[in-house]
């Protein structure tokens, strides 16, 4: 069973520790006008196929990454 991977990367801000580890947490927002369900919403979507994904930073000043992780299906089977 293979494995497919997607990154995205930006060069904005990045993150502290503390909105790194939280940045999948409903509801956290760093932003006034943020709801903090993008990225959970995001997270559940993926884990409910079998995937994993993870949220990096360097730190601030340095961007952040998001990769996800989906396992591939076979050509025939039923979704």
């Amino acid at each position: 069973a293979g494995k497919t991977y997607l990154q995205v990367i930006d060069n904005g801000k990045g993150m502290s520790e503390t909105n790194l580890s939280n940045a999948v947490l409903p509801f956290y927002s760093t932003k006034s006008e943020g709801t903090g369900l993008g990225l959970p919403l995001c997270r559940e979507i993926i884990e409910a196929h079998g995937g994993v994904v993870r949220v990096l930073s360097s730190g601030p000043g340095h961007g952040s990454s998001f990769r996800v992780c989906l396992p591939l299906i076979k050509k025939n089977s039923k979704l």
